[in-house]
């Protein structure tokens, strides 16, 4: 067995959406032991000994009707990161502005200046309050 078609099995685990929990445990049960001593294939013993270790939370997926999952919530905290990186360490309160002045561009489906002025309409509409404090009132130093 090649590393390809263990990557493949345990991505089928994941991939045959009509499988119960029970039949989904047995598949990762059956992959686990599926994987060679070979030295070469530790890292899937590293990934089956994670499984193994949040093995509830991660098989509790399969009892849930709708498949939800935090893939949003894992994309946001990605381009949070890029925005911090580009930025090179944007102060806590710059990086916020700048999340919730993307998610603002994108509310109003252009792109806005910071220092734009938004109509009184416009500031009621917003979701976002700490937007309103962030572009309205710089934080204010220290000494």
């Amino acid at each position: 067995m090649t590393a390809y078609d263990l990557k493949e099995d345990f991505f089928d685990i994941y991939d045959e959406h009509p499988l119960s929990r029970e039949d989904a445990e047995d598949a990762f049960d059956a992959w686990k032991a599926s994987i060679p001593d070979d030295k070469a294939y530790d890292p899937f013993r590293g990934l089956a000994k994670a499984v193994e270790n949040h093995r509830e939370f991660i098989f509790n997926y399969r009892d849930c009707p709708s498949r939800i999952s935090n893939g949003y919530t894992e994309c946001a905290n990605r381009l949070i990161n890029e925005t911090n990186m580009m930025g090179r360490g944007h102060s806590f309160e710059t990086l916020r502005a700048r999340t919730l002045y993307r998610s603002l561009s994108r509310h109003r489906g252009m792109a806005l200046r910071l220092s734009s002025r938004l109509s009184e309409q416009e500031w009621v509409r917003l979701p976002q309050v700490s937007l309103r404090r962030c572009l309205s009132h710089p934080p204010v130093r220290g000494p």
